[in-house]
């Protein structure tokens, strides 16, 4: 799965891509932003990609002119209750603190919302990443729970807290791109290796039913 939208583009994780973002993630300034702060090995690499490289995960690398410069990731816990959780880091210092994570998070947002069509999401952060946090609520974001003892914030995002939080936002995103409109699946475009693998099937009707749109038109495979 690719999606294309403001500027940006999300490539599926392949397993061609994953000794870079073990490295990228085992990176001491990416590390300590972390719940887990091990050094992951290659065998743990693989192993952790075998059990996420399906339809409820979705592990993308950022790609921003022609460069790699992070990972995100949107998880469905249900599809019966509507329920994703999700993630981010930029391990590129050139776009750490640009606009580029916002667009970024915008768009599986999006995804999260409008696409795969969830209720609500949830973040967990650690309690000493301020960025995170006031990153998160600006996209609408609310903190449901603290566990101090493991320095861990639980943040909740609805589907209308979001739509409310997110107007403002493209506005700005507007003068950036001259677009504000929501990720759809028009946005969305699946490769001819990844459809081999079998992982868009036997979704909800409901999703099941777009996907299958997008795939009869050989124009949206790349």
């Amino acid at each position: 799965m690719i999606i294309k939208k403001y500027g940006i583009e999300l490539h599926r994780l392949t397993e061609k891509d994953l000794e870079l973002v073990r490295q990228k993630r085992n990176d001491k300034n990416i590390q300590k932003k972390m719940f887990y702060q091990e050094e992951i090995t290659s065998e743990a690499q693989q192993k952790w990609f075998e059990g996420i490289n399906n339809k409820f995960n979705y592990y993308f690398i950022i790609r921003c002119n022609g460069e790699k410069i992070g990972l995100v990731h949107g998880k469905i816990l249900s599809f019966e209750s509507k329920i994703a959780e999700g993630g981010i880091f930029v391990w590129d210092l050139n776009y750490q603190n640009s606009h580029v994570p916002v667009m970024v998070s915008i768009c599986m947002t999006d995804l999260t919302f409008f696409v795969l069509n969830m209720n609500k999401t949830i973040a967990c952060v650690r309690t000493d990443n301020r960025v995170a946090i006031d990153y998160n609520s600006k996209l609408g974001y609310r903190e449901i729970s603290r566990d101090t003892a493991n320095s861990k914030i639980e943040l909740e995002l609805v589907k209308q807290d979001y739509e409310r939080a997110s107007v403002q936002l493209r506005k700005v995103i507007n003068k950036l791109y001259k677009e504000e409109s929501e990720l759809s699946w028009d946005d969305v475009y699946f490769t001819k290796e990844e459809l081999k693998l079998n992982l868009y099937n036997e979704f909800p009707s409901y999703i099941q039913d777009e996907i299958n749109k997008k795939l009869n038109h050989e124009k949206t495979q790349i």
